[in-house]
C-alpha cells in the first residue's frame, strides 16, 4: 500500500488497523481487554528504555507501536475516539496551567 492510500482521520486509521489486525488472525474484545491494555504499556515501557539508550528512532518505533495498539483496542470497543478527544480537550483547555501542580 502506498502511503497516499492511508487513511487520513483518526476514525480512517482506526477502521484501517482492525481490518489488518483481523487479515493478521489476531483477536482485541472485552475480555482480552486487560492483556491488550498491558501491551500498549509494555510497548510504552520498551519506547522508555529506548530512550534511556538514546536511540530516537526505535523510540519512535515503539511509541508507535503503542498507538497502533491502543487505536486497535479503542476501536474494537466501539469507543467513539473523536468524540472523547473534543470532551476530553474541552475539559483540558479549562484546566490551570499544570492543573495547579508544580508538574
Amino acid at each position: 500500500m502506498t502511503q497516499s492510500k492511508f487513511p487520513q482521520t483518526i476514525d480512517g486509521w482506526q477502521s484501517f488497523i482492525t481490518e489488518w489486525r483481523k487479515r493478521k488472525g489476531f483477536v482485541t474484545n472485552w475480555e482480552n481487554m486487560p492483556v491488550k491494555t498491558m501491551l500498549i504499556i509494555t510497548e510504552l515501557g520498551r519506547a522508555v528504555d529506548a530512550h534511556r539508550k538514546d536511540n530516537r528512532k526505535l523510540m519512535e518505533h515503539e511509541l508507535t507501536d503503542g498507538l497502533i495498539r491502543f487505536l486497535d483496542l479503542l476501536s474494537a470497543l466501539n469507543i467513539d475516539t473523536q468524540k472523547w478527544l473534543e470532551r476530553q480537550m474541552r475539559n483540558n483547555e479549562r484546566r490551570v496551567y499544570k492543573h495547579g501542580k508544580k508538574y
